[in-house]
């Protein structure tokens, strides 16, 4: 499929990795929600460290 162009992407061999091309909006939500969630994960880490200290 992706050879003949039916999926829109890319095989990085020397990654090891299958790379989009174009990102549709579930996926661009996705990203969002993975990108802020670590945002929260870190701040809530720093403020365990200072009530601990």
């Amino acid at each position: 499929f992706i050879s003949s162009g039916a999926l829109n992407v890319r095989i990085d061999a020397v990654k090891g990795v299958v790379e989009m091309g174009q990102m549709d909006g579930k996926n661009q939500q996705y990203k969002k929600l993975l990108h802020d969630g670590d945002i929260l994960l870190n701040r809530v880490q720093k403020l365990s460290r200072v009530i601990n200290v």
